[in-house]
């Protein structure tokens, strides 16, 4: 059976069908190609809503840590401060922070796709 499948799809290349069994392929899509063994393999059909939600999940979940990580090195910065000794590196650390902090906040990540 994958066997079949994997000849009509190499044939189909070959000749520039768009259907195979009933497995439709979108064109000008990535994933495409890389779902069109789905049913093969008893993959779920993905929607575009899961899409969509997976998408916007992973572009502020890297925003979120940034924020989050960039709070901790402002408050770590802080601490070392109050040591004179510990004063340089506070200053260099809590900078940091307050950069990653802002840019968790305010940079604009464009996906080209």
């Amino acid at each position: 059976m994958a066997a079949h499948l994997l000849q009509d799809v190499l044939a189909s290349q070959a000749s520039g069908v768009d259907q195979l069994q009933g497995i439709a392929r979108l064109p000008y899509r990535s994933w495409a190609w890389s779902t069109c063994f789905a049913p093969l393999v008893c993959m779920a059909h993905v929607t575009y809503l899961v899409r969509s939600v997976a998408d916007t999940v992973g572009r502020t979940l890297g925003r979120v840590t940034a924020v989050i990580i960039g709070f901790v090195l402002m408050v770590v910065g802080l601490a070392m401060t109050v040591t004179i000794v510990m004063l340089p590196a506070g200053v260099v650390v809590g900078l940091l922070g307050v950069g990653l902090f802002l840019a968790g906040l305010f940079a604009h990540i464009d996906q080209v796709g």
